[in-house]
């Protein structure tokens, strides 16, 4: 689920939006 969401984020989002993906995964 974690890689997934990820791999989302990295596709459809930008640094920011990544940053915050990984940081909301990890929580």
């Amino acid at each position: 689920m974690i890689m997934l969401t990820v791999m989302m984020c990295h596709a459809t989002a930008r640094t920011a939006w990544l940053i915050q993906c990984m940081v909301r995964s990890i929580i």
